[in-house]
């Protein structure tokens, strides 16, 4: 059995609002109208805005203490003299590189022997980063012959690269003037594994003091193939020790300042959110000389009340807990087979993206089943199902939606937008709930085989149908939820278009990473990404006015002009008038309308630079990879680095140009993710491509010293691959090359391959076998070679697709004999008791409704 749809995308808001603040926890695909909402009231203390840091590695003029520690560690590990940035206003390493081995590994230098006890969770011992007390020098040889790499599971790689980083840390603490204690609370380390036996490895380690965790001020790490390559502070000022941490003022106090602040009064519903003492870091001053340190803490109650006449708002109030000064009040709300018909990409009635098409419902709840990935599902007889599956569940607002039917679930089409229907399911089989249902599956999956042990992609997500609103679309973090609103006036339904679905879920995924919460100084520009990567398009949301005027971005002279792009941003410097990369420089003349910085106009500068790295940078010299291998290589690095990006780039004149020296800076995790031998000072295989395009938009940084370098031995042919169809599986072949291992990738619908696909896996072998799949409908694959490690990539394959079908019936033997005197081969059709097509390739034939219903 299988169940099916029909569903539509649609479009994202006009009225463009200046929020005046940089920072938000979830945004709307457009700055929305707050004007007469409790949201309207949205204040941020200057001195909460960290993104102003800036960093020096130049010794000259820094103050003796902390050159001398600097010149230690470049000593300790044989780094180039100025080669560490520091923070101006800490004097605290922002970014180090090394390349120092602290777990078994094959990185550069790393000669741990495994460890002998497959239950440890310790520091392999052999190696001075395991003793605190050890002065050995590190091993450098870099003709050392490595030991075998331990297989491990992913739980424990994080637990040991957890514990070897506190022991490094522990070693170097002087020459890094960094209280350790402040570090590794229990329960507090967030860690990723990417790759297999621990080839990638990050850490983001919160601070703490006196058992009360501190916001804006945070430790990274990141560990490549045993090695540590990358250490990072974030912020960090010193903390006196008569900070008190005990409040002056109540929680209740606290609810009530925020009321008292802003004219409002208190709901007697209960918070959105626990109440939660923290400490803040906070700029001291805004010049670094004012201040000894240059930075400040105050003990603040975080509380989320919700007030009279508070409607789609998540209001989030930090109070100084000694004081009930307001410190900031935002609005936490982001606004941006079962079978049926869908909208590809658009709702705007255009051939072939903005037309509704066959899709198959992926992981629906089909009675006490659950579909696959092809909408495929084994009870049978009657079976009841709705818009709900492990993954995803759409509320419409519309109504409620049920479906019970035999012999397969087809949801159906129907023409309209907003609450219209097919006459089955009730009313809440919409467009946008079809759409939105197939989308969102879609991107989880596509998720969850870049971040396998990512719990939020596991988790089910709930999307709000047809709110009775209109131009704008939400991701609510408190809630986990997303929100889409109806057409009206220039607007169309915003969940019938997949650019801004991926958006909002885009939201999601920076939220719930590896620094869980919404990235600074905008999270617009990942959301943006994830969507563009997902459809392959720069144009987010086409088809979101329904006036077909296009989209702008930015305020007075310097506001820049889509070319074509009905939507509400282009990420392609190329597709607007004035043709030229967006920089550090831009923002600063264009974000700011009179009311604070646009999140969205800083969004477009760091997108845009991904955007480059993925059509020009690696798709151009040296490089020229195809547009399938760019487009997957892209994907990979944004999974990874966004993952540990608190700050994309920095908010602050004075950086130009180097605006992306910050270790948790979105440059520098690209980097990381790119290394491929436990050492970011030789080099990356794409190094020079990242810096090209972080570059030319002034967020790149001048070190580590540009190279490309690694990956030898990855293969430079391409391998040829053929794929034949089978009942619900496709078997993929293809030559050898000499790859390490062959990735293989899929995709299905009205794009082909010319969008992100789902990982299938890895393997060393030339063959590989899909299954789960739905008969009828065509897929897309394109297989990978890869060197050594996963950051080496060769040139893919051409895109194949494949059409699964039944296996033919074999014909019953007292039937009359075929009239041909040689039988042919047996070819492969649909089935005999099907009504053949007298189309020479099988095309997707969807599940008619019953005639009786409306169509």
């Amino acid at each position: 059995m299988r169940a099916t749809g029909h569903f539509a995308f649609a479009s994202l808001a006009l009225q463009a609002f200046l929020i005046a603040r940089t920072t938000n926890v979830a945004d709307a695909i457009l700055e929305p109208n707050r004007t007469g909402t409790i949201a309207a009231n949205e204040f941020v203390s200057p001195d909460l805005n960290l993104t102003s840091a800036t960093f020096t590695s130049n010794p000259q003029g820094l103050p003796p203490d902390v050159a001398e520690r600097l010149q230690s560690l470049e000593s300790k590990f044989n780094l180039t003299a100025g080669s560490i940035h520091v923070d101006d206003r800490s004097g605290r390493v922002t970014n180090l590189f090394v390349a120092d081995p602290i777990l078994p590994g094959s990185g550069v230098g790393n000669t741990f022997d495994p460890d002998p006890d497959p239950d440890s969770t310790s520091p392999p011992t052999g190696h001075p980063s395991s003793d605190p007390l050890s002065t050995e020098s590190p091993t450098s040889d870099p003709l050392s012959t490595p030991a075998p790499t331990p297989t491990r599971s992913p739980e424990e790689w994080a637990a040991m690269a957890t514990a070897a980083v506190q022991s490094w840390l522990a070693q170097n603490a002087a020459d890094l003037d960094v209280d350790v204690t402040e570090l590794f609370a229990p329960g507090t380390v967030r860690s990723v594994v990417h790759g297999a036996n621990g080839d990638l490895i990050q850490l983001s380690i919160p601070r703490s003091f006196n058992g009360v965790m501190v916001t804006g001020s945070r430790a990274t790490a990141t560990v490549k193939r045993g090695n540590l390559i990358s250490i990072g502070f974030q912020a960090w000022g010193t903390i006196p020790a008569s900070l008190s941490v005990t409040p002056a003022i109540s929680v209740d106090d606290a609810r009530d300042a925020l009321a008292t602040a802003f004219s409002l009064t208190l709901s007697p519903t209960p918070d959105q959110c626990a109440a939660e003492l923290i400490i803040l870091m906070l700029l001291d001053g805004e010049d670094p000389a004012t201040s000894p340190y240059g930075y400040k803490q105050t003990l603040a109650w975080k509380v989320c009340p919700e007030f009279v006449g508070q409607t789609t708002e998540a209001m989030e109030g930090f109070v100084d807990a000694q004081t009930g000064v307001v410190l900031k009040f935002i609005d936490t709300v982001d606004n941006l087979v079962a079978q049926g018909e869908t909208y590809p990409v658009t709702n705007d009635g255009v051939a072939p993206l903005g037309v509704q098409t066959f899709a198959v419902m992926p992981f629906m709840n089909v009675g006490s089943d659950v579909t696959d990935t092809g909408g495929n599902y084994l009870a049978t007889g009657a079976q009841t199902a709705t818009f709900e599956g492990p993954f995803a569940r759409m509320a419409d607002q519309c109504g409620a939606a049920s479906l019970t039917q035999s012999g397969g679930i087809d949801w159906g089409t129907h023409t309209g937008t907003d609450c219209s229907t097919p006459g089955i399911g009730g009313a809440g089989n919409t467009h946008a709930s079809r759409t939105g249902f197939y989308e969102l599956n879609r991107m989880m999956e596509i998720g969850r085989s870049h971040l396998p042990s990512n719990t939020w992609l596991q988790g089910q997500l709930t999307s709000i149908m047809n709110i009775n609103l209109s131009c704008n679309a939400w991701f609510n973090a408190g809630s986990n939820q997303l929100g889409f609103y109806r057409s009206g006036g220039v607007c169309a339904n915003t969940g019938e278009i997949a650019h801004v679905f991926d958006h909002e879920w885009g939201h999601g995924m920076d939220f719930n990473d590896l620094t869980f919460g919404v990235s600074q100084p905008s999270g617009e520009g990942i959301a943006d990404v994830y969507a563009a990567l997902r459809l392959g398009s720069s144009c987010i949301g086409p088809g979101f006015r329904r006036d077909g005027a296009v989209c702008q971005n930015g305020f007075g002279a310097g506001r820049t002009t889509c070319l074509t792009c009905t939507g509400v941003r282009d990420i392609d410097y190329t597709a607007h008038q004035d043709n030229t990369p967006h920089t550090l420089t831009w923002l600063f003349f264009s974000c700011n309308g009179g009311g604070g910085f646009s999140v969205h106009c800083m969004g477009q500068i760091y997108s845009e630079a991904i955007w480059d790295l993925y059509k020009r940078e690696l798709q151009g010299a040296p490089y020229n990879y195809d547009d399938n291998t760019a487009l997957e290589i892209t994907m990979r690095l944004t999974f990874i680095a966004a993952g540990n990006v608190d700050i994309w780039h920095a908010l602050n004149s004075a950086a130009i140009p180097w605006g992306g020296c910050g270790s948790n800076m979105g440059y520098m995790t690209y980097l990381n993710a790119d290394d491929d031998d436990g050492s970011i000072n030789n080099g990356t295989p794409h190094m020079q491509a990242i810096f090209n395009a972080f570059n030319a938009h002034e967020i790149a940084c001048q070190l580590p010293v540009v190279q490309d370098s690694g990956c030898s031995g990855t293969p430079n042919a391409q391998p040829v691959l053929t794929v034949v169809p089978g009942d619900m599986s496709a078997v993929l072949s293809w030559t050898d090359v000499g790859a390490t291992e062959y990735q293989v990738f899929r995709a299905e619908g009205a794009l082909g391959c010319n969008q992100g696909k789902v990982i299938l896996g890895e393997t060393p072998l030339l063959t590989f076998t899909d299954t789960g799949l739905r008969n009828g409908l065509e897929y897309y694959y394109v297989v990978i070679p890869k060197g050594s490690n996963e950051a080496c990539f060769g040139p893919g394959t051409s895109c194949e697709a494949v059409i699964p079908v039944a296996t033919p019936i074999t014909p019953n033997p007292t039937k009359a004999p075929t009239p041909e005197p040689t039988p042919k081969p047996t070819p492969i059709t649909p089935s005999p008791t099907k009504a053949p097509t007298p189309e020479p390739t099988p095309k997707p034939t969807p599940i008619t409704p019953s005639p009786t219903k409306a169509p």
